[in-house]
């Protein structure tokens, strides 16, 4: 009996440790979490603790950073391939995902206080959210020196057994390098989006980038749909993300919202409407979405 109530007291501080650990993972709460481990170590044993791992900040700081920077790595790869072949569409759609996955890396290395870390990310993350604004033009000398900073951001976890986590040598020289890149924004009309019919409603919630890709969409003569569809309230989080996949086939969408435009009112529905950019017509879109339950409405024809 004793035996089994050692058993379970196990159990239950493992659980109050991992609790803890949780909870802890700020800077410089390294020492605390060890300390809490010997306890452990202390009173069951090094065998009773082996299979259980002691999570410290770093460590997580390294498995976020290392699959973000991986995947950074293959998306400028893509975006070389694009950017050399003129493929416009496919680069806004990476330069999108470059910026954001650039913004959750200076956010975890903030967070894990590796502040030369999150400095770099946040100088890439401005260039590229130029970029996106277009405000700021890609080259082959954008590659290198982007690419040259990942590589640094990568090297800083590659040693850090040597204490050089997240430190970054030459930071300005970095710094400075990705500001020599050129930014020439581009006087562009505005107001397309209200010219073109689209809905003042709609044009007053629209974020700042969601704007300028509708007006850029409207530019290059693409034509504007909205795309209404009902959704189970339990489930409507997979079903519109599903959906998605279908209608990015179809071309860009600009934004996805709540409407109070339903079919039938039904309380346990909830219905979004997706602002689409295509260059097909109303006919070939709604043939393309014939098997979903949709309601499609041209907001602007093709110039």
């Amino acid at each position: 009996m004793e035996g089994l109530w050692q058993k379970v007291e196990l159990v239950i501080v493992k659980a109050i440790l991992n609790f803890l650990i949780k909870i802890m993972k700020l800077p410089g709460c390294e020492k605390q979490i060890q300390a809490l481990a010997q306890i452990l170590k202390n009173n069951h044993g090094k065998e009773e603790i082996e299979p259980f791992r002691i999570a410290v900040p770093d460590e997580e700081f390294v498995g976020e950073a290392e699959d973000t920077l991986e995947q950074l790595k293959i998306d400028l790869d893509g975006l070389k391939g694009s950017f050399v072949t003129g493929q416009k569409d496919k680069e806004v759609e990476i330069v999108l995902r470059i910026f954001r996955n650039l913004h959750t890396l200076k956010g975890v290395a903030s967070l894990f206080g590796f502040n030369q870390f999150s400095t770099i990310s946040f100088t890439l993350e401005n260039y590229f959210d130029a970029l996106r604004m277009d405000k700021a033009k890609l080259s082959l000398e954008s590659f290198r020196v982007i690419g040259h900073c990942l590589g640094v951001l990568k090297y800083s976890i590659i040693t850090r057994e040597n204490d050089q986590l997240g430190k970054i040598p030459d930071l300005d020289d970095l710094i400075n390098q990705v500001a020599a890149l050129p930014i020439n924004p581009v006087k562009a009309e505005k107001g397309l989006g209200a010219k073109a019919g689209i809905d003042e409603e709609i044009l007053n919630i629209l974020a700042e980038y969601e704007e300028h890709r509708l007006e850029e969409n409207i530019r290059e003569g693409n034509s504007i749909y909205k795309i209404y569809s009902d959704f189970a309230l339990g489930s409507f989080d997979d079903e519109l993300a599903n959906l998605h996949v279908q209608i990015k086939e179809l071309g860009e969408i600009i934004t996805s919202l709540p409407s109070s435009d339903g079919f039938d009112g039904n309380a346990d529905k909830i219905t979004f409407m997706i602002l689409l950019a295509s260059k097909k017509n109303l006919m070939e879109i709604t043939e393309f979405l014939a098997a979903f339950n949709v309601r499609v409405v041209q907001c602007t024809d093709k110039k």
